[in-house]
């Protein structure tokens, strides 16, 4: 539990965020950019595992190749790294979430892990934002996309 506390803590104050802490609920959410919020939820104490969370988009009104795309994107973490893309099955709103476990990772490993967190969601916010302008919706209906993600965060 203090180490989990600690590492989230020290993290706070390397972004400027002094005041990052768990709640209750053994969660806390920090906002990135005013545009990204990433939760960190904690799993199990006892391992010292914390899961990443972030909200992504809504995606009640998309064809299924939307679907069809995050499937793909998540395949060996092609377009996802170590994090993963999931949908609310109440919702339809789509995460990308990753677990980290805090002892295996020192403070500058950890910011690494987060600030990759952030960039593939930044990078699927906008991605899925752009294909909601799209005729209907639809991937298919555009030029091919090249998500730039080997080049990016590699």
């Amino acid at each position: 539990m203090e180490l989990i506390e600690a590492t989230i803590r020290k993290f706070g104050e390397t972004v400027g965020v002094p005041d990052l802490k768990l709640d209750s609920e053994n969660i806390c959410s920090l906002v990135v950019d005013d545009e990204i919020e990433v939760f960190f939820q904690v799993l199990d104490f006892k391992s010292n595992v914390i899961r990443l969370n972030s909200p992504v988009a809504d995606l009640s009104d998309v064809q299924n190749s939307v679907h069809e795309l995050l499937l793909e994107a998540n395949y060996n973490g092609i377009g996802t790294g170590a994090a993963a893309l999931s949908i609310d099955p109440h919702t339809s709103e789509v995460l990308l979430t990753q677990p980290l476990q805090v002892d295996k990772l020192s403070e500058n490993e950890f910011e690494e892990a987060v600030t990759m967190f952030v960039k593939y969601t930044s990078f699927w916010v906008q991605e899925l934002a752009d294909i909601a302008k799209l005729p209907f919706g639809d991937p298919a209906s555009a030029p091919a996309i090249d998500s730039g993600l080997e080049r990016t965060f590699v």
